[in-house]
């Protein structure tokens, strides 16, 4: 979905990581509404000022996370 409306000359996007909102609130953290591109996009917001605990709390929601890869074009 948001391939199609990327207007930059970065790299094609071929995954996206999926994960449940309360996985963030485990974390402390907070999850905002950022419908654009897409209406179910959100930022997680609120990270620690800590880059060690960042980093930590960034590897836990990894390992929650869904990996969705997009299928190869025809």
């Amino acid at each position: 979905y948001v391939r199609g409306q990327r207007q930059d000359h970065k790299p094609p996007i071929i995954a996206r990581g999926d994960i449940k909102a309360r996985e963030a609130f485990d974390q402390q953290l907070q999850v905002v509404s950022s419908p654009q591109p897409h209406f179910l996009h959100a930022d997680i917001v609120n990270w620690p000022e800590d880059e060690g605990l960042r980093e930590n709390v960034a590897l836990e929601l990894a390992q929650k996370a869904v990996l969705c890869i997009r299928p190869p074009a025809d």
